[in-house]
């Protein structure tokens, strides 16, 4: 039999389709392990600029903190989402 009439359906397959395949587990942790890394370090500039609000006359610093909190959290998520996307579809 020729493997065009074979009963095999890889045989009838294209070269080009692509299947879904399972993620990588590993990735995927390391993922999760490095977002929940930024996470922490968002979440100890936002008590840092907490404390910097009670200890210092200037609220110039607390709000740089802050900002720097906001825009690192939201940074990790982005990343996150982004590299989750890809290690899922590989």
């Amino acid at each position: 039999m020729s493997e065009r009439t074979s009963g095999d359906p890889a045989a009838h397959r294209c070269p080009d389709e692509e299947e879904e395949q399972p993620p990588l587990y590993l990735g995927v942790l390391a993922n999760e392990r490095a977002y929940f890394a930024r996470q922490l370090a968002a979440l100890g500039l936002l008590a840092t600029s907490v404390a910097a609000v009670e200890l210092l006359s200037t609220k110039t610093i607390s709000y740089v903190l802050a900002s720097a909190a906001g825009t690192l959290s939201s940074s990790a998520l982005i990343r996150w989402r982004r590299k989750d996307r890809d290690l899922r579809h590989v």
